[in-house]
């Protein structure tokens, strides 16, 4: 997939360029969007720099359009990864004096409500919605519609509420790739050569999908929808697509005209008239799509507590500054590549032994192991950096708690040991707060665990010292326990 897209670019590329030269005018008008930031990342990588430059420039002339999407991602990006994640596109289009204004996603069907957050706070301020029907419908019973996605401090998103992502095909709009998924009908096309009847069948699906949309009271003069260049998902570019629409406006351009556009040309249009009066919704857009991430609970498990710990390490090197950039990226890179919608192969209930479906499992699981591995990395070094003592003869009990959150807390503090370390304090233990010397209640669950209650005000920091009990028995929340 990797190399299919950095393709896609190049091919893209060719074809906007060639329009633009005049070399080939009857692909003028011809437009690509950039699905994902993560395909611009991969392309950017292995391009030349006469082709970074030339990608530029097509960006620039509006000829080829970035997403203000990274991935189509699950809902299991915290809100510090998918910052990062939507900061991406935008950082890129600041580079070479452009802007994003708007990201789409396909094959996803919601998100949580940070999501509408993450991209408003990115500068981006549209959100083109293309869902995948397989499960359920459309979100509110509509498609084709728009409404304005209410964050909780009062500002708002405009949301397109699409089709499916591969509409365009079943209409006819791409020569080679007449899809019948969404549109069931009298037509079976896959039964004879589709070449000889493409047109015919083009020309009735447009009519009666735009006379559908005007029995539905549909408002607009205008609707979008999205296709691929291929008929299959992570299509290649197809520069047959604005042939055929030269074609087509030339015979019915009197009555309906198609025009290939980008996310910004649409949102421009549909800002054209009276945005007040649209629906406002608040709150989550729950997906019912994205259900791998229950189908690996394990690897899930290990993909939380490694995006928790990047989030530990991130704040505590706010103090230290020993993590470098290129760190949390690598490791928010691993994060964004198990949290990306794909799960499995798309025969993985009825072929589970299939071979791509075993080893997309065991990718998905790299994917979170490889976030373990950098995360706790990245937090060791930050703690190594803040005086974390490795292992060395009559190391002092002493611990550090810093509370990270934004608001004063009051938790359970666990203290562990190691099995080899007790010495002093087999005849029990006190846990004293240094700074204030008070003498905290605590609980031994176990020989090597002690479990103290401790209160922090909002990203303070305090050190706990573990020492012998000034008493011969120890007294603790439990009551006496003479045999600790």
């Amino acid at each position: 997939m990797e190399q299919y897209h950095v393709d896609f670019i190049r091919q893209a590329l060719r074809i906007a360029n060639a329009a633009h030269a005049g070399a080939k005018p009857g692909w003028k008008g011809f437009r690509w969007t950039c699905e994902t930031f993560w395909a611009v990342e991969q392309f950017l990588k292995a391009a030349s720099p006469e082709e970074q430059q030339s990608f530029a420039e097509a960006v620039l002339r509006g000829d080829l359009e970035l997403s203000g999407t990274y991935l189509n991602m699950t809902e299991l990006p915290d809100e510090q990864l998918l910052s990062s994640l939507h900061s991406k596109a935008q950082a890129y289009a600041a580079s070479i004096g452009s802007r994003v204004d708007s990201a789409m996603t396909a094959d996803i069907n919601g998100y949580g409500w940070g999501y509408a957050d993450s991209l408003l706070n990115h500068d981006i301020e549209h959100l083109f919605s293309c869902i995948h029907t397989h499960h359920g419908m459309y979100a509110l019973g509509r498609k084709q519609a728009p409404f304005w996605w209410e964050t909780r401090d009062g500002r708002r998103l405009l949301v397109w509420n699409g089709e499916h992502y591969m509409i365009g095909n079943e209409l006819g709009l791409c020569p080679g790739a007449l899809g019948k998924y969404m549109i069931r009908d009298e037509f079976s096309h896959q039964l004879v050569e589709p070449e000889a009847i493409h047109d015919g069948i083009a020309t009735v699906r447009i009519r009666r999908y735009l006379a559908q949309l005007e029995a539905e009271q549909y408002p607009y003069a205008f609707v979008p929808v999205m296709l691929s260049g291929l008929g299959t998902d992570n299509g290649a570019p197809n520069s047959r697509i604005i042939e055929w629409i030269q074609a087509w406006n030339e015979q019915h351009g009197d009555l309906i005209t198609i025009e290939m556009t980008s996310l910004s040309g649409f949102f421009a249009r549909l800002k054209q008239g009276n945005l007040a009066e649209l629906p406002v919704h608040r709150g989550d857009w729950p997906d019912w799509w994205t259900d791998g991430v229950s189908s690996t609970p394990m690897h899930t498990q290990v993909f939380r507590d490694a995006q928790r710990t990047l989030r530990k390490a991130v704040k505590l090197n706010a103090e230290a500054s020993v993590l470098s950039r290129a760190e949390i990226d690598e490791t928010e890179e691993a994060l964004a590549l198990y949290a990306e919608h794909t799960w499995g192969y798309h025969s993985s209930i009825y072929e589970p032994w299939h071979k791509n479906v075993q080893l997309l499992e065991v990718r998905k699981l790299a994917h979170a192991a490889e976030a373990s591995r950098l995360a706790y990395r990245a937090l060791d070094k930050v703690l190594m950096q803040q005086g974390s003592a490795t292992l060395y003869p009559d190391r002092p009990y002493r611990f550090r708690v810093s509370n990270l959150a934004r608001r004063e807390v009051t938790e359970l503090v666990t203290l562990q040991l190691d099995g080899w370390e007790p010495g002093a304090l087999r005849e029990g233990v006190e846990v004293v707060r240094e700074d204030t010397g008070e003498v905290l209640p605590q609980q031994s669950v176990h020989p090597h665990t002690i479990v103290t209650e401790l209160k922090l005000q909002a990203q303070e920091t305090c050190f706990l010292l573990l020492r012998p009990p000034a008493a011969a028995q120890r007294q603790s929340v439990r009551g006496v326990h003479p045999d600790l």
